[in-house]
Parts: structure tokens; C-alpha cells; sequence
């Protein structure tokens, strides 16, 4: 906090923070976690192809039904389908991890939302350049208009972001006392 941090914006952004616990928009950090243990299961998915693959092959070598230069040949092509199958086990793990996370972030966007909705009450902070046909402007476009199920979560995340720098006085931008007034009456027309 500066020294010549104007009393409205303080207020505001002491405002922001009661009503808007960013950290739960921390997707990337909330499902780091989960990512490193879906690799590892595709990495043993493909390991497991590649070893079953390589076992029929050495035992039909073995058994003299497949011969030297087929069976070299059969270790090395059997490695393209074995890498799809850890691809497809990694992505299919990594969704299943992330799901709960963005349910948990769906749900909280609803609860931010209920009640004649939230964002667009900070409307005014914002430049004409950053709502005019942008992802920002869209999600206080359906904030405003009760939409919710139609926010994008990453778009919700920016548009908390923005706000939030904004608030915090990001890129040195500190709102005129007219927007932030304009802030005032929005809260104070829905009350």
C-alpha cells in the first residue's frame, strides 16, 4: 500500500478481497500437482504396452514363428502404438484430475454470481479498450446479465485478475474518483 493510494480504491479493493478469494482461481496451481502424477501413469501405461508387446514378440522368437530380423524389426514399431497408448492414458488421467477443480471453480463462480451478479459492479474500472468486443468485456456482458453458465472458466479468471490488478494498481492505472463512484452506485443500486 502507498503512501498516496487514494481511500475509495483502498476501500474498494478491501471490498474486492472480501467478497473474491482469488486464490481459488488458481487453476495452473491447484492442478500442478495432478499433472506430474497423469505423466507417470502414462509413462507406466506405455511401459507396460511396450513390455507386453516385446514379450508376445521374444517369445514367438523363441518358439521359432518369428524370425531375427522381423522380431528387430517388431521392437521398434511397436514403440509408435505403445507412445499413442501412454498419450492417451496421460491426457485421459490429467482430465480426470482437473475435473474436480473446475467443478469446485464452477461452483464458486455461481455462488460469486447469485444475486443480480457481481463483475459488472466493477465495470466502471475498466477502459472502453479493455471491455469492446473482448473476453473481458463478453464475461461482464453475461455477469451483468445473469449468464453464468455461459462464462468460460479461463475468461472468469481474467476478468478477476484485471480487476484485481487494477485495484492493486497494476501497470501504475489508478482509477479516477468518477469510476470508482460509479463502482459505489452499482453495489449501491443493487442493495
Amino acid at each position: 500500500m502507498t503512501k498516496n493510494d487514494p481511500v475509495g480504491r483502498r476501500d474498494l479493493r478491501k471490498q474486492f478481497e472480501a467478497l473474491v478469494d482469488t486464490t481459488r482461481f488458481e487453476y495452473e496451481k491447484r492442478t500442478e500437482i495432478g499433472r506430474a502424477h497423469a505423466k507417470l501413469y502414462g509413462v507406466i501405461a506405455a511401459g507396460l504396452a511396450y513390455g507386453l508387446g516385446f514379450i508376445g514378440g521374444y517369445y514367438a522368437w523363441q518358439n521359432q514363428t518369428l524370425p531375427a530380423e522381423q522380431f528387430s524389426m517388431l521392437t521398434w514399431m511397436w514403440m509408435v502404438p505403445c507412445t499413442f497408448v501412454g498419450i492417451l492414458v496421460w491426457k485421459l488421467v490429467s482430465t480426470r484430475r482437473e475435473y474436480p477443480v473446475r467443478q469446485e471453480i464452477k461452483r464458486y463462480i455461481s455462488e460469486l454470481e447469485s444475486g443480480g451478479g457481481l463483475l459488472w459492479r466493477y465495470a466502471p474500472l475498466l477502459d472502453q479498450n479493455d471491455i469492446g468486443g473482448s473476453v473481458i468485456g463478453r464475461v461482464i456482458e453475461l455477469s451483468h446479465d445473469g449468464r453464468i453458465n455461459e462464462i468460460a472458466l479461463e475468461d472468469y479468471t481474467k476478468a478477476v485478475d484485471r480487476i484485481h490488478g487494477l485495484l492493486n494498481g497494476a501497470r501504475n492505472v489508478v482509477p479516477t474518483a468518477d469510476r470508482l463512484q460509479r463502482v459505489a452506485r452499482n453495489f449501491g443500486d443493487a442493495a
